[in-house]
């Protein structure tokens, strides 16, 4: 069930930080630590847009060079692969998983297919590995 929560994760390779934010709804929900788990690199912030108000955890974790690389290859891995003919399943309800890949503010287009989900698994696992043990740390 969704109690109004969203997450998501980026990899910001121009300034080789690792972004998580976790949101919810309702900050009663058991995602959203007490500010005094916190460490340095993250932060409870809350957001009034369009009437939502959400409470957000967010956390940022530096990129080695190693994996500024790995990164930098998996996206070429990405964009080099063929698109197939079997799209991928779209769910039917309000949970929505999507991903992006951003060059120069835009976003590519990132056709479907199961050889490029398979790779989209791999660069999702890549940029959340970093973040887990810190997100985890506050609970």
């Amino acid at each position: 069930m969704n109690e109004g929560t969203v997450t998501w994760y980026a990899f910001d390779i121009d300034r080789r930080l690792f972004v998580a934010v976790l949101g919810s709804m309702d900050n009663r929900v058991h995602r959203i630590p007490a500010a005094e788990k916190l460490s340095a690199n993250q932060l409870l912030r809350y957001t009034d847009a369009a009437g939502y108000k959400r409470a957000e955890f967010v956390t940022l974790a530096e990129a080695t060079p190693v994996q500024v690389r790995e990164f930098s290859c998996l996206a070429n891995k990405l964009l080099a692969s063929e698109a197939g003919s079997s799209p991928q399943l779209v769910p039917q309800d309000t949970i929505k998983k999507t991903f992006s890949l951003l060059h120069g503010g835009k976003s590519l287009d990132l056709s479907e297919g199961i050889k490029r989900s398979g790779i989209i698994g791999e660069l999702e696992r890549f940029i959340k590995q970093p973040l887990q043990e810190l997100i985890l740390q506050t609970y």
